[in-house]
């Protein structure tokens, strides 16, 4: 949220990025809390790099012309870092506990039990 902030205090010309981060937030809800089997393809840190760097790409082309645009871009790539950081972190944990989970089922003896 606090990204969304600091693009809305930079000004009208983010709405594009927030409409796409808003997205990004809800297919991650929707992935890790919708209910259901997980695609362990989603859980791979593909996705959110990807996001992470459509969106420094386009904090890139942004150029402030005032010291309140200055410091709301330099405090949206701070958050974007972190919040990707974030994502990254727990979509590997989660895919590692997926994995788990599925050779917790099988017989522990067989070795195709323990083939990713």
């Amino acid at each position: 949220m606090r990204l969304d902030q600091a693009l809305a205090q930079y000004g009208p010309e983010t709405k594009p990025a927030r409409d796409k981060l808003k997205a990004n937030i809800e297919k991650g809800y929707e992935t890790f809390w919708g209910g259901g089997d997980v695609d362990p393809n989603a859980l791979t840190v593909g996705p959110p790099m990807a996001n992470a760097q459509a969106l420094s790409d386009f904090l890139a082309t942004l150029k402030p012309t005032t010291d309140a645009q200055k410091q709301a871009l330099a405090t949206a790539n701070q958050y974007n870092s972190m919040v990707e950081q974030s994502r990254c972190t727990y979509r590997t944990q989660r895919g590692a506990r997926s994995q788990l989970d599925r050779l917790a089922g099988q017989n522990m003896n067989d070795p195709a039990a323990f083939s990713l």
